[in-house]
């Protein structure tokens, strides 16, 4: 008997009843705290010193004099995971340079 034979055989012998509905509790989206904004990102930030020797405890302010000073403030940019972009092949370079290796070989 070959295989598709075979698998003919065991294929007709199954018993195809439909699948009981699976037991899946009500969709519900539920909020990560009670608060009425759950996703709210705060100004405030531990107090942090900057290039003019100040502290601030306020991200925008922060941020505002880091731009004045002519800073980049350097975060968590998604870009910074992405792999670099591989170099493309030059095939012309790469031809010229076999001719030349086989030329010389004689």
């Amino acid at each position: 008997m070959s295989d598709r034979a075979a698998f003919k055989v065991g294929y007709d012998k199954i018993d195809w009843q439909p699948l009981p509905p699976a037991d899946r509790p009500a969709s519900t989206h539920f909020a990560r705290s009670d608060l009425p904004c759950p996703g709210f990102i705060s100004d405030t930030m531990p107090p942090a010193s900057h290039v003019d020797g100040k502290y601030y405890t306020s991200k925008s302010e922060y941020r505002a004099v880091t731009k004045a000073h002519g800073y980049v403030e350097v975060g968590n940019d998604p870009a910074r995971l992405r792999p670099p972009e591989k170099p493309k092949r030059d095939t012309k370079r790469l031809d010229a340079a076999l001719h030349r290796a086989i030329s010389q070989l004689g």
